[in-house]
């Protein structure tokens, strides 16, 4: 098995998805990285489990906390049209020299960029609710219905 150990490797999967730009959202994250790694196979695990909104990764949020903590990326919160906060996304220069080096050392290699590229290009400007469909859908195993007690 080819799992990855690093943890600076396990930063390239979500670095790369925001490097696109301002990613609005953890939940949106999440699935972003969940369909990239689905689509790239056994290299990255970040041990995504059922949640009510979808696969949710605790891992995920602990890599988010410490490329925050380690300058890689910037987290803000921002509100909504509705005004809810929400978390947003973006990449440091720290953090774009890290994703150059792993490119050119062939950590994250070619067809992992455009795989993750092509995720992004199909799902990473999907409205939130039609995002959260798909998954639901696609991913069912994923998806914990909330159970109302009384």
């Amino acid at each position: 098995m080819n799992l990855v150990t690093n943890l600076l490797d396990e930063f390239l999967v979500p670095l790369e998805i925001i490097s696109h730009g301002e990613i609005r959202g953890k939940v949106r994250l999440q699935k972003l990285v969940f369909l990239s790694q689905i689509s790239l196979g056994k290299k990255y695990d970040y041990d995504f489990e059922p949640a009510p909104l979808g696969p949710l990764s605790d891992r995920v949020n602990y890599l988010l906390g410490r490329m925050k903590e380690l300058g890689v990326i910037e987290e803000n919160i921002k509100s909504t049209s509705s005004g809810n906060d929400v978390y947003c996304y973006t990449i440091t220069d720290a953090g774009e020299k890290i994703l150059t080096s792993a490119k050119k050392q062939g950590t994250l290699n070619t067809k992992e960029v455009n795989v993750i590229n092509s995720v992004y290009a199909k799902y990473g400007e999907m409205s939130y609710v039609k995002l959260l469909d798909f998954v639901h859908n696609k991913y069912p195993e994923y998806h914990l219905k909330q159970v109302t007690l009384y």
